[in-house]
């Protein structure tokens, strides 16, 4: 037997036999294990064994709350990532209404919100399924003073993107401008203090569904930064509307809308 194996054998004799760290448990009824103070041996109840590799792995660090599962243990917001470490809220609530994209979309299971660069909010589509990504929008506001010149802006940086689509009036809705980049789209929202961009990708929702979800940012009131949040979940009833929105004020953008496409 080499000779590291023969000591590490007479170490765990010696620990087995230890009757010093070996005291009866009288409320058990049973003996306590043996405490092992030693990187080389690893114990299993009663029942000691050399460690593989001449050390006992460490224990894997606990996950983060909201890493990878909803928390709202921070009172403040249902707190999700898919794998961002040590998740935040985000600070401003910008006019996302969970409940209502949830129902615009299709979506069965909000998962949350956390921050990273921009507001993402995270859906499950569907909960009979397991291994699905989640779905997601994100949501910020941008410098430009107006939606087309916002769009401007954003084809200057995914202009050699495949798939790549100008900036254009988005169907349907007056004032709102979009472009495209292989399966995102990013849409340009005025109506309050500073344009909001919102964006999502093919599988987050479907054509109609996103009428929706952005005639309901436009017709929400604008929520001042740093207002106290009401809910740990960001909206609260519907507010889409059925009929036309009342076009915001940006003189950039046609007088007519286009129709729908």
């Amino acid at each position: 037997m080499p000779r590291s194996c023969s000591s590490l054998a007479a170490l765990l004799l010696l620990l087995a036999a230890c009757p010093q760290a070996n005291q009866a448990d009288p409320a058990a009824g049973k003996v306590a294990p043996p405490p092992v103070a030693d990187s080389r041996v690893v114990s299993d109840g009663s029942d000691l064994y050399a460690a593989k590799g001449g050390a006992q792995a460490a224990a894997p660090d606990a996950p983060t709350p909201g890493t990878g599962l909803s928390d709202e243990t921070n009172g403040k917001c249902r707190l999700f990532a898919p794998e961002l470490d040590s998740p935040e809220c985000c600070e401003r609530q910008l006019g996302f209404d969970a409940p209502a994209v949830q129902a615009a979309c299709g979506l069965k299971i909000y998962l949350g919100e956390s921050f990273h660069g921009t507001c993402g909010y995270h859906f499950v589509a569907d909960a009979t399924s397991t291994g699905m990504l989640p779905r997601y929008f994100r949501l910020s506001v941008v410098p430009e003073a107006t939606a087309k010149a916002a769009a401007e802006t954003q084809d200057r940086r995914i202009q050699k993107i495949k798939g790549f689509v100008a900036a254009a009036p988005f169907p349907g809705i007056p004032n709102v401008w979009w472009n495209s980049a292989e399966d995102l789209h990013w849409a340009f929202i005025p109506g309050w203090s500073q344009i909001r961009m919102l964006t999502w990708s093919n599988d987050s929702c479907g054509a109609e569904g996103m009428e929706k979800v952005i005639r309901g940012l436009m017709t929400t009131p604008e929520i001042l930064a740093g207002s106290t949040r009401t809910s740990v979940v960001p909206g609260g009833p519907a507010v889409f509307q059925a009929g036309p929105v009342t076009p915001a004020a940006d003189a950039s953008a046609p007088a007519t809308a286009p129709a729908s496409g």
